[in-house]
């Protein structure tokens, strides 16, 4: 009953990870963690359509403890009517208090299994928010799952959940698309260029965000054109560099893009 979050217009079937929502029933948590363009939120717009799903979409706001708390409880009262956390005193609380009276509340009322998605995970700071994460996914009761997507790994311990066989872990080379899958994508979007389909796949080793910026730039390109765009794909000032720019290095702080 959460909004799906929007995904590009171009989808390329990808059986092979889609079809792992059967799995995320069967493991406490799965850990999404790939850099910017590898596909996370598209991958997570399919899981939910597979499944009762719920998504809190973090920005840095989601670091304060009320603000994360108060978050996860609006997303799963779609399915839990009624649920309610008690605000008063939450900034006092510490983080593993407020998980505790939020699976208290839930427990009785989680009668289906339920995914929560935690999508730009990598925006919630150290602290007791962090805490909070950590709280709910050792706490969560049976039929909540749990899916930690972000750039980076999430604020939480893992080895307890990977020796018990309950967690799920994906990384960019596990997202990153096959030579098959390249070649779809390139069939899909710009059938005139099929021919360059390994070419693509070579220059951009599959990161996703990367094949399709050069299918375009191949796709828009003068016929004559298209072996320089693919040699400058991923030089200085080329599609690549400039997806970077956009993506990543602008979104790091300040302090951040003055050491990159």
């Amino acid at each position: 009953m959460t909004q799906t979050p929007a995904a590009p217009l171009t989808i390329l079937p990808r059986p092979r990870l889609d079809d792992l929502s059967s799995l995320l029933q069967q493991r406490r948590l799965c850990v999404l963690a790939a850099g910017a363009g590898y596909g996370k939120t598209t991958l997570i717009s399919s899981w939910m359509d597979r499944s009762t799903s719920a998504i809190v979409t973090c920005t840095a706001a989601h670091s304060d403890l009320g603000y994360l708390a108060t978050a996860v409880t609006n997303a799963l009262r779609g399915w839990l009517p009624g649920l309610e956390l008690r605000t008063t005193g939450l900034e006092s609380m510490s983080g593993p208090a407020a998980a505790s009276q939020l699976v208290a509340a839930a427990a009785p009322r989680m009668q289906r299994p339920i995914l929560l998605f935690f999508d730009d995970v990598h925006e919630v700071a150290e602290g007791e928010a962090a805490r909070f994460l950590q709280a709910l996914v050792l706490q969560a009761p049976e039929p909540l799952r749990i899916v930690l997507a972000g750039r980076t790994e999430p604020p939480v311990r893992t080895s307890r959940l990977r020796g018990r066989g309950q967690l799920l872990e994906l990384s960019a080379s596990d997202l990153r698309f096959t030579a098959e899958e390249t070649a779809a994508f390139v069939a899909a979007s710009a059938p005139d260029i099929v021919s360059y389909s390994q070419d693509v796949h070579t220059a951009t080793g599959g990161w996703p965000a990367a094949v399709r910026l050069t299918v375009e730039a191949l796709r828009d390109g003068a016929e004559n054109d298209r072996i320089r765009i693919l040699e400058r794909a991923g030089l200085p000032g080329g599609t690549l560099f400039s997806y970077l720019a956009d993506e990543v290095v602008d979104a790091e702080p300040p302090v951040a893009r003055e050491m990159l």
